[in-house]
């Protein structure tokens, strides 16, 4: 099979995965819904029958996802009260 239409390797990283599906008689490849990644919160995608699969795509028109503040929002504390010995930096 010759799969190699998919996104390239630089941008497979910001593009959201997609389920292809390929014909073992035409030896074709194609994507199965074209644009719509795949949810991958949830489980991917199943099939209830030889002919019939259940997807769980990204909804289409969905706002962009919230930027991370530039910030931490606020310092980092350990302790090792609770069992767990972990050596820390004191400076």
């Amino acid at each position: 099979f010759d799969c190699t239409r998919g996104p390239s390797v630089a941008d497979a990283d910001r593009a959201a995965p997609e389920l292809w599906i390929a014909d073992a008689v035409t030896r074709e490849c194609r994507p199965l819904l074209p644009g719509r990644g795949l949810n991958t919160l949830f489980e991917n995608y199943s099939w209830l029958d030889d002919d019939t699969i259940v997807v769980c795509v990204i909804p289409s028109g969905r706002e962009e996802a919230p930027t991370r503040p530039p910030t931490p929002r606020g310092p980092r504390v350990q302790s090792n009260g609770g069992g767990n010995v972990a050596q820390a930096r004191t400076y």
